[in-house]
């Protein structure tokens, strides 16, 4: 619309100052053919610049993008190789590890172990068998008192389960009938006196004897829980100590001080005290078990020498005046 105003327009004055419109009409195409050609290369001109632009700038970022790139891989390579590496010794069992960790550790490790197999084997050993002592010992005591006569409870010693009591009874009631009480015959009151006493001395020895020979087989055994007890966290405790120094060395040889440098030497330093505290715990737990257990059972020993004596103290004195020859309990 425009276009036709503007051919109008110049239609117009051309015929003004020619006088021809023929002639101006002619002009004014022709002046419209060449504004329209000029206007068409100025448009091919900034196309053709703006696409030189384009692949300029195009040719400068690929390299920079290449070489970015290029250099993504270098920077972490080394990185994720040496963390694959650490993840992979971290993830290994505890014996593995161990061994990485030295030689010394590793058979501290393997020290240690048995001492805990021996802690868990006598705790439980000690424990049942100090447990069915205790109940025979009860039982003895309860059959003690019902029965009114020593040599009827002497005559049933079979049916009784092993037990201390049960053994200081033996070797009481054997020593009194080995006593010679043929003094009875006589009227003097300082040999019948004598003769008392030392029964009495003989007996009482022979009880004493036997308690502590009870006693010696109650503690059978508890110096190896002792000995893991005190000795298991001190072997740990070097083996720890020994991982810590190679520890160390390794640091100081690879020249860094980062946490993923210094934490698996460490670690698997503290196995070793790790495995010496599971070696003492049973031992310190089944010690302290046992010697409850046996005071217990000593307790039972010493009330029941306490009333054996008194019961053959009276049964001498009787003998000795004439009276019966069955002790009586």
């Amino acid at each position: 619309m425009i276009t036709k105003m503007f051919t109008g327009l110049l239609w117009v004055i051309m015929i003004l100052i020619t006088g021809s419109p023929a002639q101006s009409l002619a002009q004014s195409q022709g002046y419209i053919e060449n504004k329209s050609k000029e206007s068409q290369e100025s448009q091919e001109s900034q196309e053709s610049q703006e696409s030189q632009e384009s692949q300029e700038s195009h040719k400068k970022q690929v390299p920079d993008t290449a070489i970015d790139s290029s250099s993504v891989p270098d920077s972490d390579s080394t990185p994720s190789s040496s963390a694959d590496e650490e993840g992979a010794m971290l993830s290994g069992n505890i014996f593995s590890r161990a061994l990485h960790g030295g030689v010394v550790v590793f058979s501290v490790l393997m020290v240690l172990l048995l001492l805990s197999f021996l802690s868990w084997s006598l705790l439980c050993y000690k424990f049942f068998s100090l447990r069915t002592y205790q109940r025979s010992a009860r039982i003895f005591m309860q059959r003690f008192w019902d029965h009114s006569s020593l040599n009827d409870l002497y005559d049933k010693m079979k049916d009784f389960e092993s037990s201390p009591p049960k053994t200081v009874f033996l070797a009481g009631y054997q020593e009194l009938s080995k006593c010679d009480l043929s003094s009875s015959d006589s009227q003097d009151p300082r040999l019948c006196a004598l003769t008392l006493q030392v029964s009495l001395d003989r007996i009482r020895r022979s009880m004493i004897q036997s308690k502590s020979q009870c006693r010696y087989r109650l503690e059978h055994l508890l110096i190896w829980l002792a000995v893991s007890a005190s000795a298991a966290p001190f072997v740990g405790l070097l083996g720890t100590v020994w991982g810590i120094m190679n520890s160390f060395e390794q640091i100081a040889a690879s020249g860094s001080s980062s946490l993923a440098v210094v934490a698996p030497g460490v670690s698997e330093a503290l196995i070793a005290t790790g495995f010496g505290l599971i070696a003492a715990i049973p031992a310190v737990v089944g010690y302290n078990i046992s010697q409850h257990h046996i005071k217990g059972i000593m307790r039972y020993v010493d009330e029941f020498t306490a009333e054996f004596l008194n019961i053959v103290e009276i049964f001498i004195f009787n003998k000795l005046q004439g009276g019966s020859e069955d002790p009586q309990s």
